[in-house]
C-alpha cells in the first residue's frame, strides 16, 4: 500500500506533531506518532495522556495506518527529503519505508491496536481567536506560573472573564482583552499553551467543557484535560488602592537592575532596596547602587527580590512607561501600565544593613 505527500509539508506536521510527546512517556508506544492515510488525508496523531493532537495534510493514494517504530530517526531522515514523499508500507511484514529524490529510510512498525484512544470532547462553549494574539499574551505572563507540583491547579494559566492569570508564591501577572471574554473560569496547562505556535497565526476555535479544552482550524486539532482544582483567588490578593503612585521607564529600570545583578553572589537571595529611585544591593563585598528616575514622590522604602522583578518588567517590555503602586513596605507592590498588563510583586524583608 502506497501513499504519496509533500516532504516538506509531511516534515513540518511531523515536527508539530513530535512536540506533544517530546521526553519520556509512561508508555513506550506514545514516544511514536500514528500516521492515517484516508479521503486525501494524511493524519498525523500523537498523545502524552495530557494533550492529543491531529495534523493534517494533503495526500492521494491508498487508505492505511500504521505506527512506525523510531519515529524520531524518520524526522531525521525527512530533513533530506525534497519534492514528493512516497510511503510504502508492507502489512504482512508490518514495515514502512519512506522514499524520496533517491533517498529512503525503512522502519519496523508497533502494533495500532497499543495506540490509546484519542478523546471526543462535546463543548459547553465555543470561542474563536487568534492563535497569535492569544499566544503573545500567554508569553506576557508565562514568568509567573507556579513551579510547585504540590498544588498542580496553580501551574496552569487561569482564564476568568477577559483576563489570563497566572501567580505563584512571588509574583503574579495578568493581561486583560476585552475582545476574548469566558463564560466560565478555567485553568489550562502550561503544555498545552506551548502549543499555540502550531497553528502559525491562524485563526483557532476553543471548544470548552468540565474536563477539556480543544484548539482547532481546518487542519490541526488540539486537545488537553484542564487542571482540576480551584485556582487561588487573585483578585483578593491585588491591592484596590494605593497611598502611592508614580511612573517609571521600563527600559531604564530594567537596565540598571542588570547592573546590579552582576554583584548578585546569591541568586536565590538577591534582595534590592527602592527609596526614592535609587537602588542598593549589599553582598559580602559592598553595597551597589543605581538610580532611576520616577515621575511622582514616594516615601516607601522596599524590598524586592532582583530577579522577580526583573521577571515582572519583562512583561512591559513593549511599553514605555508604567506605574508602580505602593501601600506600605510590606503590602504587594503593583505594576501596571493602566490598560491591557498588570503585574504584582511580594516584597521582601530588608536586613538592617539596607535600613541604615
Amino acid at each position: 500500500m502506497k501513499n504519496t505527500v509533500n516532504a516538506n509539508e509531511f516534515l513540518s506536521a511531523l515536527t508539530k506533531a513530535t512536540k506533544i510527546n517530546k521526553g519520556k512517556q509512561s508508555l513506550p508506544i506514545l514516544q511514536e506518532v500514528k500516521m492515517s492515510f484516508e479521503n486525501g488525508k494524511c493524519i498525523l496523531t500523537s498523545s502524552n495522556l495530557e494533550q492529543w493532537g491531529t495534523f493534517s495534510i494533503s495526500a492521494y493514494g491508498d487508505s492505511f495506518t500504521f505506527i512506525p517504530q523510531n519515529t524520531a530517526s524518520i524526522v531525521k531522515a525527512c530533513k533530506f527529503f525534497k519534492g514528493d514523499l512516497v510511503l510504502d508500507y508492507d502489512k504482512e511484514k508490518n514495515t514502512v519505508q519512506f522514499s524520496s529524490n533517491g533517498k529512503s529510510c525503512k522502519v519496523l512498525c508497533c502494533d495500532v491496536k497499543d495506540y490509546p484512544e484519542m478523546p471526543t470532547p462535546t463543548a459547553e462553549h465555543t470561542y474563536h481567536t487568534n492563535a497569535d494574539e492569544l499566544l503573545n499574551r500567554y508569553d506576557k505572563i508565562k514568568y509567573a506560573i507556579s513551579k510547585e507540583n504540590t498544588r498542580p491547579i496553580m501551574t496552569g494559566v487561569c482564564f476568568d472573564e477577559d483576563k489570563v492569570v497566572t501567580l505563584n508564591g512571588y509574583v503574579l501577572a495578568m493581561n486583560t482583552n476585552k475582545d476574548f471574554c469566558v463564560k466560565e473560569k478555567f485553568v489550562v496547562p502550561q503544555g498545552m499553551m506551548n502549543l499555540l505556535d502550531s497553528f502559525n497565526k491562524s485563526d483557532i476555535d476553543i471548544d470548552v467543557n468540565e474536563k477539556y479544552i480543544v484548539f482547532k482550524n481546518n487542519d490541526i486539532t488540539i486537545i488537553s484535560r484542564l487542571l482540576e482544582g480551584e485556582f487561588l483567588d487573585y483578585k483578593a490578593v491585588i491591592p484596590q488602592n494605593s497611598n502611592e503612585e508614580y511612573t517609571i521607564d521600563v527600559n531604564q529600570y530594567t537596565n540598571e537592575l542588570k547592573y546590579l545583578k552582576v554583584f548578585v553572589i546569591n541568586k536565590d537571595k538577591c534582595p534590592v532596596k527602592f527609596e526614592d529611585g535609587v537602588l542598593t544591593l549589599n553582598n559580602i563585598d559592598g553595597e551597589y547602587k543605581a538610580k532611576i528616575d520616577i515621575k511622582g514622590k514616594t516615601n516607601t522604602v522596599y524590598g524586592y527580590n532582583l530577579n522577580y522583578m526583573l521577571d515582572v518588567l519583562s512583561q512591559f517590555k513593549h511599553i514605555d512607561n508604567i506605574t508602580i503602586k505602593t501601600n506600605s513596605s510590606v503590602q504587594p507592590i503593583v505594576l501596571t501600565d493602566n490598560k491591557d498588563n498588570l503585574a504584582l510583586i511580594c516584597p521582601v524583608r530588608l536586613k538592617d544593613e539596607y535600613m541604615a
